[in-house]
């Protein structure tokens, strides 16, 4: 990144600096979107061909794959700065030890990363946030219209690698070139919940964002904030699909979640000596 001569012009070329790829992602993939929406509503306008028919009756995984495309088409403006960011990333040091940084370990951060995605959720349940936003029971009711191999492939594979690649990748490695772990993450997070563009959302992204961030200056792969995102989303898109996320939406499940990641950060996170974060 270029240096700069005053404080105020540092200032505004990182935000520049941060903020220009998410633009340019959101950018096209909404262009792309419209594009394709309104090329969508041109074959059906008229209701009766029996390609108009079919669409109609797919409306649910049209919607769906519409967005993947925008999503695909976007990630391809930040695919290359994301890959650049990662191999001038390679000689920063995790901030856990080696020892902490093999299988066993993590498989128990991936784990503690997927019960705090339940606790959220059980959260906003049990608290009548999900059942009370228009906005959010919306956004679910948009995501659930999909077939379910569509909506893991969606939800699953497809958005976690994109949103990863560009809030992760991009994002957080850029803010790295100037700040600390713990200031990358916070800052990279909160873009990640602004993304969402919903209260409940922004919320559960932020929090979710820190551990994808956290879990990547620990393990120093691509392939583990995307693993927990996308185990995360696979594992609780499967229980809402099929009806069995209301039963869930108790204490005691918010609970035994809640311990399971107090004791998945105490497992990876502690009784080590703190590297400068």
């Amino acid at each position: 990144m270029r240096k700069n001569g005053g404080s105020g012009e540092t200032f505004i070329a990182r935000i520049w600096y941060i903020i220009t790829p998410i633009a340019a992602y959101i950018l096209v993939s909404n262009i792309c979107q419209v594009l394709l929406t309104l090329l969508y509503q041109k074959i059906v306008s008229d209701g009766t061909g029996p390609l108009s028919l079919f669409l109609l009756a797919h409306s649910g995984n049209i919607n769906i794959g519409i967005t993947m495309t925008g999503a695909a088409v976007g990630w391809i403006v930040v695919a290359a700065t994301a890959k650049r960011e990662a191999v001038r990333d390679e000689l920063r040091e995790s901030i856990l030890p080696a020892k902490r940084r093999n299988r066993g370990y993590l498989i128990i951060a991936v784990t503690g990363c997927i019960a705090l995605g339940f606790a959220l959720n059980i959260l906003f349940g049990i608290t009548g946030f999900l059942e009370n936003s228009t906005v959010t029971s919306n956004v679910q009711q948009y995501q659930y219209q999909v077939s379910y191999a569509l909506g893991l492939v969606a939800y699953g594979i497809v958005m976690p690698f994109i949103e990863e690649s560009v809030f992760r990748s991009v994002v957080y490695l850029r803010l790295r070139s100037f700040s600390t772990v713990l200031t990358s993450a916070l800052i990279s997070a909160a873009l990640f919940g602004v993304y969402h563009m919903n209260i409940l959302q922004a919320v559960y992204g932020f929090i979710m964002g820190l551990i994808f961030a956290y879990s990547y200056a620990a393990f120093r792969r691509f392939a583990v904030p995307f693993a927990m995102h996308s185990l995360t989303n696979i594992l609780i898109f499967t229980i809402s699909y099929f009806g069995l996320f209301n039963a869930m939406c108790t204490y005691g499940w918010f609970a035994a979640f809640l311990a399971v990641v107090d004791i998945s950060c105490v497992l990876v996170f502690g009784f080590t000596k703190s590297k400068s974060l």
